[in-house]
């Protein structure tokens, strides 16, 4: 007697699956959207930086003054809040207030570990891989938070 797998789900199983995977689905296009569009105003922000101290002296110290600070802080806070706001929108049809919210701060907080890989980008391609960078998260962002929910 061949052993069963279990119990065939029934449709309301089956319904309530489906609804699942479209939440899944629908929070990680969210989330990666999220931190994609967060990652292009860091890029953008990473590169006005290098450009601005483009002519300044090579120094041991870090620039704690001036424009250049501002704007890195503005790219990087600004990135966070944008990538959290972002995914907390796009993740509207889902009920919980409590996953959105926790969802939107993965995506936020994610933007500083994008952070680095641009660093890195910057230190190994130069000035043009940022643009190239935020140009690539700003498509992947678009693509991933302005798809419709019927494919989820």
């Amino acid at each position: 007697m061949p052993e069963s797998a279990g119990p065939t789900p029934g449709p309301a199983d089956q319904a309530a699956l489906a609804a699942g995977r479209r939440a899944a689905r629908l929070a990680w296009r969210g989330v990666l959207g999220g931190a994609l569009g967060g990652t292009a105003l860091l890029a953008l922000a990473l590169w006005r930086v290098r450009t601005m101290l483009a002519d300044a002296p090579a120094s041991d110290r870090p620039v704690l003054t001036g424009g250049a600070y501002y704007v890195l802080m503005a790219g990087l806070l600004g990135g966070g809040f944008l990538a959290a706001g972002l995914t907390f929108v796009r993740l509207a049809p889902l009920s919980s207030l409590y996953r959105r919210l926790s969802l939107a701060l993965a995506a936020g907080l994610g933007v500083l570990v994008s952070a680095l890989l641009a660093t890195l980008v910057h230190h190994a391609f130069g000035n043009g891989a940022l643009l190239a960078l935020a140009a690539g998260a700003a498509v992947g962002a678009a693509a991933l938070l302005l798809r419709g929910d019927a494919g989820a």
